[in-house]
């Protein structure tokens, strides 16, 4: 009995490290209230190497024993200190399912993104942003809340 709860312990243990913890992902949202946790292969540009202009690309592939949300998604906006930017046709938010439909943060409904820390000199930027964004043929929409990220370049 006690080799059987010894395996099942250390089975269990196997099984929940291999799966990212929502709330511990450098970069996550959730879309229509399903997680989008980004693979470990995250691009952070500052742009124009001054601390202004900000380029962040997250992706997830497709797993076919699952329905995690999948896809690239990008960010790319103008920083120049903490606090809020419209996430709008100019600071962008867009996400693409790999061919499927590509949603966009819209100018005429703009969504929220709070940088929370700039640190150019650490190299490191932090931040939340939510919308409603907008396939391109402005049919649908997705609602994106919990959006989160905590990056260096």
């Amino acid at each position: 009995m006690k080799q059987l709860t010894l395996i099942l312990l250390i089975a269990s243990m196997a099984i929940s490290s291999c799966t990212e913890d929502f709330e511990d992902a450098k970069f996550r949202c959730k879309i229509n209230s399903d997680e989008f946790v980004a693979s470990d292969d995250l691009t952070v540009v500052n742009v124009s190497g001054n601390g202004n202009d900000f380029y962040i690309q997250a992706s997830r592939v497709a797993n076919p024993l699952n329905s995690d949300l999948y896809g690239e998604m990008k960010l790319d906006f103008t920083a120049t200190a903490t606090g809020v930017i419209a996430l709008d046709a100019i600071n962008t938010w867009r996400w693409s399912n790999n061919g499927d439909q590509t949603f966009r943060s819209d100018g005429n409904n703009p969504g929220t993104l709070n940088i929370t820390t700039l640190d150019v000199a650490g190299k490191r930027i932090a931040g939340t942003f939510e919308l409603t964004a907008i396939n391109d043929g402005g049919t649908a929409t997705k609602n994106v809340t919990e959006g989160f990220f905590d990056l260096t370049w």
